[in-house]
């Protein structure tokens, strides 16, 4: 069984990379 901290600090690291992506790509798109 998972714990919550644990499963909360994953759920934050896949967020963060997720946002990392988005800001990524958006950068790359809205500079052309």
């Amino acid at each position: 069984m998972i714990r919550a901290r644990e499963l909360k600090v994953a759920g934050w690291s896949l967020f963060n990379v997720l946002l990392g992506l988005v800001f990524a790509v958006g950068d790359r798109v809205f500079a052309g």
